[in-house]
């Protein structure tokens, strides 16, 4: 989790600290968030409960509540969809088979994980085609340089009624990410998400 010691710092940090905290909806378009939530997702819970916001992917968006990074592409599968800004100080939490993010969708929609797997477990224990995590051709890139420049996409489809249970990343080192969670209402039966290898 995302912890610091404000005792330990000066006036001038837990003053920064404190404008991050309360600029983290900055910029996020609330209104339609709140709509598209109603109408797509129930029954959130987060393990660590720290405060997740339901947002609207779009190029510019903050990637997390706790990080300044954005994303610096929106792909047209993903623009203009329900997204999940996390906390990358949740990076840690163990990617074992168990719960960390859950929630139920209320229609049929595909879940897309956007992700790097730098260092982190979660293609080896939950995020992949053995639990029907399809890799999507499509990337997108962030405000971060080098490795972390591009995230990967994994989708999966959930019919309409039923739980989306996600893992941990399960950081093994510092230099790595909490994924982005997009939640997109599903296609007509026979089409295939934009951008979707088969």
């Amino acid at each position: 989790m995302f912890k610091t010691n404000l005792k330990t710092r000066g006036p001038a940090a837990v003053l920064g600290l404190l404008l991050l905290l309360t600029v983290v909806d900055a910029g996020v378009p609330s209104e339609r968030a709140d709509t598209l939530r109603l109408e797509l997702i129930g029954d959130f819970v987060v393990m660590s409960q720290a405060p997740y916001r339901w947002t609207v992917f779009e190029a510019g968006r903050r990637m997390f509540v706790d990080r300044p990074h954005e994303y610096r592409s929106a792909p047209p599968a993903l623009n203009g969809r329900l997204t999940l800004m996390t906390a990358n100080g949740d990076k840690y939490w163990e990617a074992v088979e168990t719960t960390f993010i859950s929630f139920v969708v209320k229609r049929d929609s595909v879940v897309y994980v956007l992700y790097h797997p730098r260092f982190t477990q979660l293609e080896d224990v939950w995020l992949n085609e053995r639990y029907g995590w399809k890799r999507e051709a499509f990337v997108v890139g962030t405000s971060q340089g080098g490795v972390k420049a591009k995230r990967q996409v994994r989708s999966r489809f959930f019919p309409g009624g039923s739980r989306v249970e996600l893992g941990g990343t399960g950081c093994v080192m510092r230099n790595c990410d909490m994924y982005t969670v997009v939640v997109v209402p599903a296609p007509p039966a026979g089409e295939t998400p934009a951008g979707h290898i088969p």
